[in-house]
């Protein structure tokens, strides 16, 4: 699994960080919005953000797990 910043800005009082994740050939999009802190680090927005978007991109991984493989009826096994 590959994560890409899609987006990073202020808007309003809010930090917004979108992250484009890329695995095995599929691409999903997920953006968050954290309240602006004094002090807080790009990292650490980052950070946050993708802990808070976890959950999904593992739902998401999960969900297409199987997109893409070939599937060999007659031995009843995926192709490697």
């Amino acid at each position: 699994m590959k994560v890409f910043i899609k987006d990073f800005r202020d808007e309003s009082e809010n930090k917004y960080v979108g992250f484009r994740i890329e695995n095995n050939g599929n691409t999903f999009i997920i953006d968050k919005q954290l309240p602006v802190a004094a002090g807080k680090t790009q990292a650490q927005y980052v950070e946050e953000a993708f802990a808070l978007a976890k959950p999904e991109i593992d739902a998401w991984v999960s969900d297409t797990e199987l997109l893409n493989k070939e599937w060999n009826p007659e031995t009843k096994v995926f192709v490697e």
